[in-house]
């Protein structure tokens, strides 16, 4: 018999252990190997699954989830980690379309796993639209969510969002004053214009100028419309301090 045939009781936790190393390491074909040798009360469990898509940061684990979901099988009851983990992957929007293929047993979309995913820098956008859509439009758009999209800079999740709004019948974003002053922190004037074309009754706050003073451009698009005083002074002040660092 081969040295992988039989697992001794007392290798049983060292044997886990080198599970979740493959796992990690992206070794698809020894993990296939291990799994199919492995004694019955090693179990294939959720561990390994968020090892799969949480500690793999440049290469895809694809190929390693594809080897735990066919030995798994659709009825493996997926956790909310496991989906918030990876639609916040860099490579998440490959494992969103598998588990979603796969029609996993467990896979809910949450606010949550909305969140995760507004905050994701390489394929937000179209993880947010996968998911979305999937759960027909009826998953709430929490203050979290927009607060992870205004503060991904480089990323049109929010203007996704946004765009949702109109798009989904009945559909309001929570905007909070904190929210709007996030979304003014942004660099994106683009996003700015298309939030106010959504909300023009929204009026500019003192905290929304005072997080535009790095950009004259959204300082006079926010002038332009319905507005607080601006706090001129403390204004001031943050473009001088600005300027010093800089």
């Amino acid at each position: 018999m081969d040295a992988l045939g039989t697992i001794p009781p007392d290798l049983e936790s060292t044997y886990r252990e080198i599970l979740d190393k493959t796992t990690m390491n992206e070794d698809a074909d020894v993990l296939r190997v291990l799994i199919d040798r492995r004694e019955p009360d090693v179990d294939v469990n959720e561990r390994l699954y968020l090892s799969a898509v949480s500690t793999m940061i440049r290469a895809s684990p694809l190929k390693v989830m594809e080897a735990l979901l066919n030995h798994s099988g659709p009825k493996f009851p997926f956790g909310e980690a496991i989906i918030q983990g990876a639609a916040s992957h860099y490579d998440g929007l490959q494992m969103i379309k598998l588990f979603l293929l796969k029609k996993q047993a467990g896979f809910v979309v949450s606010s949550t796993v909305l969140a995760a995913t507004a905050g994701n820098k390489n394929k937000g956008v179209e993880i947010l639209e996968l998911l979305i859509n999937s759960a027909d439009c009826k998953v709430p758009i929490t203050e979290k969510v927009i607060l992870k999209a205004a503060l991904n800079e480089g990323s049109s999740s929010l203007a996704y969002l946004l765009e949702l709004e109109g798009e989904c019948q009945g559909r309001m974003l929570p905007f909070a004053d904190r929210l709007l002053a996030a979304v003014v922190w942004r660099e994106d004037t683009e996003t700015l214009k298309i939030f106010f074309r959504r909300h023009p009754e929204v009026r500019v706050t003192k905290n929304m100028f005072l997080n535009a003073t790095s950009s004259a451009d959204r300082i006079m698009f926010l002038l332009q419309q319905p507005h607080d005083s601006p706090p001129v002074i403390l204004m001031l002040e943050l473009i001088e301090e600005d300027a010093i660092i800089n």
